[in-house]
């Protein structure tokens, strides 16, 4: 996991994101691309399929944006220049869509206590819902990509109290059911850095 709701990360200056996690799959080397990363098809994230994480019925979705590789770092870029280019294009984004432009393409569930759960920068057309859908906990929703403002491959997620990406707030939330290593991860705030597996 590369972003959390620590407040040195990003996730934390947007209300509705405020508790938001990315997650992307490693390789071996405990990498998130292979080769140069110069390739969508680099990450082992891309195309991995997401899963809704409780019962709900689907509010919105959206399926129809491209993939951003123009996010992802050349090799010989310093990251200076990189930093700057992302910047821009991400401000440029918000501007015009707002955060639902952002997210690129989602899948938002509502929950049985009006919470709903964000699925977002996934792959465009891989949304295996509709609109009015009932979904139950661990049916497949649609794969990860990287569209919107994102970088690279990866799954934004975060559990808001309304429909609205733009006005709901952030709640916070634990994942149950993740394999303990040195530290107890049951029931714990992930954090930018954590390394998770499913018992």
């Amino acid at each position: 996991m590369w972003a959390s709701g620590d407040a040195a990360h990003h996730h934390r200056w947007v209300q509705s994101s405020e508790y938001a996690i990315d997650i992307a799959r490693l390789g071996a080397d405990l990498r998130s691309f292979k080769g140069d990363g110069t390739q969508l098809e680099d990450y082992p994230t891309f195309g991995a399929p997401l899963y809704a994480v409780a019962d709900g019925v689907v509010v919105a979705v959206r399926d129809d944006q491209i993939n951003n590789a123009g996010g992802l770092r050349q090799p010989d870029e310093p990251f200076d220049a990189y930093q700057r280019r992302v910047a821009e294009s991400q401000q440029e984004l918000i501007l015009a869509a707002g955060f639902a432009g952002a997210a690129g393409n989602y899948v938002l569930i509502r929950h049985k206590g009006g919470e709903h759960s964000l699925y977002a920068h996934m792959r465009q057309g891989s949304a295996r819902v509709r609109v009015g859908q009932v979904v139950s906990s661990g049916a497949q929703i649609g794969e990860a990509g990287t569209s919107g403002n994102s970088t690279e491959p990866h799954l934004h997620f975060q559990i808001i109290d309304g429909p609205d990406l733009n006005t709901a707030r952030g709640l916070p939330f634990v994942f149950e059911g993740l394999r303990n290593d040195w530290i107890e991860m049951s029931g714990r705030h992930l954090r930018a850095g954590d390394v998770i597996e499913r018992e």
